[in-house]
């Protein structure tokens, strides 16, 4: 079944669907907030009952453009549930097996990596984001994203490609980014939103830092735990982006954040420069992503999860 044949699948789905319950993946970055807002807000505008989930805790500064108070957190019935930005469907976290029970499921996502069975899907890894995916999914119900939902998916947009500098930026990434501009995003604001942080965020980054440890000559690595977020009066969820930062110094090719979120369970981030492939390491560690942005999950002690990602480094860059 080509693009075209799905995505008319999806909306004759969809339109036959009264009850809608829409899901994030966990540990989220504004990509999946603005995928779960936006395609949350357009169903709701066509006249569907929606009810959306995500299982992490939004931050304050996230919250001031996606109100918590939409969120759900009982899962009832539904026509038809849909996911978006997963390319594994545990990483919708503890919603997962209700999700996993289904068959009436649609997916939306931009992934490589470990995907799953769902009735429909409509992917697309030569996407950016998301995001441009749930503003094609609009569009092809005849109607263009309304403001908020332009807004939403510019914030997606933005941070999923890192203001544009990602190697996975495109023309199209280009074209999309304007015509969310044309659709009344409000650009400004979404701006220094995603450019804001916290002061302990800010300390969270000097340990970040102070920890990092290179592997090789272009490698580095750093950990994060309990520790440091009470040091720092911090939680996982006042920074997404940090592995970013790591990338940033000089010399340093791929880097890799390896942050705690509850007892013997982390989040690995992955990022890399240019040519150099980090999708082959979330692969082998059970994730996915892109070739320069990519990510997994892991249980246990976190000095064995930390000798278990630097394995996977060495043996797949």
């Amino acid at each position: 079944m080509n693009q075209t044949t799905k995505l008319l699948k999806i909306i004759e789905t969809i339109k036959a669907a009264k009850k809608i319950g829409v899901f994030s993946h966990m540990n989220y970055d504004l990509d999946t907030l603005a995928s779960l807002y936006a395609l949350s807000h357009f169903l709701k505008r066509i006249g569907k009952e929606v009810e959306m989930f995500i299982d992490s805790e939004i931050s304050e500064i996230d919250a001031r453009l996606f109100d918590t108070t939409l969120l759900s957190t009982q899962p009832k019935e539904y026509d038809c549930l849909i996911s978006v930005d997963c390319a594994n469907a545990d990483r919708i976290g503890k919603y997962a097996p209700f999700f996993k029970s289904h068959t009436n499921t649609i997916r939306f996502d931009h992934h490589k990596g470990l995907n799953y069975d769902t009735s429909l899907e409509l992917t697309n890894p030569k996407y950016s984001s998301c995001s441009e995916i749930i503003m094609e999914v609009i569009e092809a119900f005849g109607k263009k994203p309304d403001r908020r939902e332009a807004t939403y998916l510019y914030a997606g947009l933005i941070s999923d490609t890192n203001f544009y500098s990602n190697t996975n930026v495109t023309a199209s990434t280009l074209r999309n980014g304007l015509k969310l501009y044309e659709y009344g995003a409000d650009t400004t604001f979404v701006t220094e939103l995603v450019r804001t942080t916290t002061l302990p965020a800010k300390k969270m980054e000097a340990i970040m830092i102070e920890k990092m440890e290179k592997i090789s000559d272009d490698v580095c690595i750093s950990v994060l735990n309990e520790n440091d977020y009470n040091s720092a009066k911090a939680s996982a969820s006042d920074f997404s982006n940090f592995a970013s930062q790591l990338l940033n110094i000089d010399g340093i090719n791929i880097a890799c954040l390896i942050k705690q979120r509850a007892k013997d369970t982390f989040s690995i981030s992955l990022r890399s420069k240019c040519l150099h492939n980090v999708l082959g390491i979330a692969n082998a560690l059970g994730g996915g992503g892109h070739i320069n942005a990519a990510g997994a999950m892991l249980y246990g002690k976190e000095k064995d999860v930390k000798a278990k990602v630097i394995s996977a480094i060495k043996e797949n860059r």
